[in-house]
């Protein structure tokens, strides 16, 4: 009967001499029963997977029946270790037994997923979750290699084996399993990969995958699909009733991993962008302002943008309209510059372009695009508005570290001289090193 029940039998002395041991312990571990009967149970245990595991054996030797389930590390022929869930009975004061009994079954797929729910939890990237998700996969249940697509088409994966079908070019790609589970929001599942498009199915028969299944992983407060969970077996044949359902609980995780990494960059991003318009924030300016100047590759220009007749729409139409003014100027400061520039609002109606890599030619060819571009009629509603901009420029210098405070300083004293002589205009500071051209 002991040698019938599922999973490792073992009878224990009180010294931790093993006393008997059923045959499955060889297709665990390796070990044949006779090679571990004698020996001390200790010996072939790691205590690194649980470093109270000793002191539960301890615990489970001296005080009768059954114990609380233990996870254990023992050792396998080829010297890796298992992790194990040890159940102790402990029968020393019946006769007919007077052993330990301990049973020990697989522990890998829920240490796996203890990993994934621990990956969640300290907001990993979601590479380091799905890495563990994968590890799940590989366990008893499933046996297999696994991927998660995203709509772009790129995948992580457990192997360079389970990507490879997936970038393999196919004829249809809107046809794939992924493809096809990202489409409908329903789960695929090919008992033999004979069905898939010729370059997938060489691909999948190279790595001796014969069943494919594809998950879509939604979101959790939507029905959206923000991936999709690949799961490739090397035996073909329909998924087992507890194969789908721990498929589907990596689903489920999958998700929690999608939503955890949306929020934090929704967070990220709205820590560095002004709520209003989009833009880079005052802080995000600061910060890429001083990466540029750090890498000192060339000189870097600051273009300081100020509303000329903003206050009066605020005035005489309310925030509202003054709002649609903002995120327009932002639009129009945005389509004026180059893509290496940051445009960012620094406050109110004040805006601040970073150019890397700029001469003077360059800052105040963008400075007239801006005025030109600012000076047409904003409309809102059934109002135009004409706002039009005054701007201070500066440039680093190109022989001497410049910190942002002094670059950004400059630019803005050059746009006070400015508005306090001619408006609608740009000013350049001061060339360090050399003259300055008159404004505009």
């Amino acid at each position: 009967m002991l040698g019938a029940v599922p999973g490792v039998i073992v009878l224990i002395e009180r010294d931790g001499t093993v006393r008997w041991v059923n045959e499955h312990v060889t297709s665990f571990s390796g070990h044949r029963p006779e090679e571990l009967i004698g020996t001390n149970m200790l010996d072939h245990l790691g205590a690194s997977a649980n470093p109270q595991a000793l002191e539960s054996i301890g615990y489970a030797l001296d005080h009768a029946g059954v114990q609380l389930p233990t996870v254990l590390g023992f050792r396998a022929v080829d010297g890796s270790t298992i992790i194990l869930e040890a159940i102790a009975n402990n029968q020393f004061d019946e006769p007919s037994i007077a052993a330990l009994v301990v049973h020990l079954g697989p522990y890998d797929e829920r240490a796996a997923l203890d990993r994934v729910l621990g990956s969640l939890a300290a907001g990993d990237d979601p590479e380091v979750s799905f890495g563990h998700l994968h590890q799940v996969a590989r366990g008893a249940t499933l046996r297999a290699e696994s991927a998660v697509v995203f709509g772009d088409g790129r995948a992580i994966a457990s192997s360079p084996e389970a990507a490879a079908p997936i970038g393999a070019r196919c004829h249809d790609p809107s046809a794939t399993p992924w493809a096809v589970a990202a489409t409908t929001g329903r789960a695929v599942v090919l008992p033999d990969v004979s069905s898939l498009a010729p370059a997938a199915r060489a691909a999948a028969r190279k790595a001796g995958f014969e069943a494919c299944w594809a998950h879509p992983i939604g979101h959790v407060d939507d029905d959206g699909v923000g991936a999709v969970l690949v799961i490739w077996r090397r035996e073909p044949g329909w998924p087992e009733p507890n194969a789908t359902t721990l498929a589907d609980q990596l689903v489920r995780l999958g998700k929690l991993a999608l939503d955890r990494d949306e929020h934090r960059h929704q967070l990220l991003h709205a820590a560095r962008h002004d709520h209003l318009t989009g833009l880079a924030n005052r802080a995000r300016f600061y910060d890429v302002l001083a990466e540029h100047l750090a890498a000192r590759h060339a000189p870097v220009g600051v273009l300081y943008v100020d509303l000329d007749r903003f206050k009066e729409v605020n005035d005489a139409f309310g925030h509202g309209h003054g709002d649609r003014v903002l995120q327009e100027v932002a639009v129009r400061l945005d389509a004026g510059v180059g893509p290496t520039a940051t445009v960012a609002r620094l406050g109110g109606d004040e805006f601040g372009i970073c150019q890397p890599g700029s001469d003077t030619s360059m800052l105040t060819a963008t400075a007239e695009r801006l005025l030109a571009a600012l000076e047409a009629p904003i409309p809102v509603g059934d109002q135009e508005h004409r706002i039009g901009a005054t701007i201070g420029i500066a440039l680093s210098a190109a022989t001497r570290p410049t910190s942002t405070d002094h670059l950004v300083g400059r630019a803005d004293a050059a746009l006070v001289e400015g508005k306090a002589s001619t408006k609608g205009t740009w000013h350049l500071a001061e060339v360090e090193g050399g003259a300055a051209p008159p404004p505009r």
